[in-house]
């Protein structure tokens, strides 16, 4: 009897053991961004369930001269938007944007979580939207119909916490417009990239790269978007998040800026749109913009 209770109570012991196991490996990874975006970029984060992200986005002028202050005198973008965790999986927003008013409906999901012991060696979040032009119709044609001021965005992103200070990104996204200006295309696919660097608790540097292709083939009238860099860095708090860097975009919607973006960071000859030869003594502004996002989570 004493041998039956010795053999259980070691078999009872192995099986805790295996439990605990088990659920370590479920053990997730936490704060692999310290905020929902880069730059101009979504990460895999979202707020947690039934808590809000309340943000503002500014962009500043195109830098041209030194008496615009680095843009802070040329005209700026600014949007508004709101956040909320419907669970800690998925995220519902709506934001409101200055440029074309554009009104965005958006959402997040989280597919996939890392874990600590790396039974899931990534995270695997997809994003996407539905922006609504506001301008008025005049500006659409004699083809206007209210579809034609809708746009969508779709973005699969794939993250990974290498370490306590390090984490990085690659995305690929598809926009489409319903109507777009002839020297534009309705369709195109992006490649992104990007990660912060903690040198403090508090404080890191982000960066980011992206590059758009048209889907159809470049009409000679057509401008080739022209790819987006940021950087910067960002303060984290467990309340609020503040993103201070210097970006080549116009705007804050990922399928404005992927689709329509044009600013150069060094090539800055000015072509014509329509034969696409370089115009001799003719240089565009710098195509860079200082723009800031500032998170307040509750």
């Amino acid at each position: 009897m004493k041998l039956f209770y010795t053999v259980l109570i070691q078999m009872i012991f192995v099986f805790s053991l295996f439990a605990q196991e088990e659920k370590e490996v479920q053990y997730p990874v936490y704060e692999t961004f310290a905020n929902d975006m880069l730059a101009e970029t979504q990460t895999i984060m979202s707020p947690a369930a039934k808590h809000f992200n309340f943000i503002i986005h500014h962009r500043m002028g195109k830098i041209k001269e030194i008496k615009d202050l680095f843009g802070i005198y040329a005209p700026s973008d600014i949007r508004l938007g709101i956040d909320y965790g419907i669970s800690d999986k998925l995220m519902l927003g709506f934001g409101t944007e200055k440029n074309n008013y554009q009104q965005e409906l958006r959402w997040k999901y989280a597919i996939f979580t890392q874990t600590k012991s790396n039974s899931m060696p990534v995270s695997v979040s997809y994003f996407g939207n539905i922006v609504l032009d506001a301008i008025h119709k005049d500006n659409y044609g004699a083809e206007y119909k209210f579809i034609s001021k809708l746009s969508y965005f779709n973005q699969i992103i794939i993250a990974r916490k290498f370490n306590e200070k390090f984490s990085f990104e690659v995305a690929a996204g598809y926009s489409h417009f319903n109507m777009v200006d002839s020297i534009y295309q309705n369709d195109a696919i992006s490649l992104t990239a990007g990660g912060t660097y903690k040198f403090t608790d508090y404080m890191s540097v982000l960066f980011e790269y992206n590059h758009s292709l048209y889907l159809k083939d470049q009409r000679y009238f057509t401008q080739e978007p022209t790819p987006g860099v940021a950087l910067g860095f960002q303060v984290g708090t467990p309340t609020h998040a503040f993103q201070l860097f210097a970006s080549t975009y116009n705007n804050i919607t990922p399928q404005t800026n992927y689709v329509k973006n044009s600013n150069q960071l060094f090539n800055l000859d000015v072509r014509d749109p329509l034969t696409g030869a370089v115009i001799d003594g003719e240089k565009a502004d710098l195509g860079i913009r200082i723009g800031f996002n500032i998170t307040v989570r509750f």
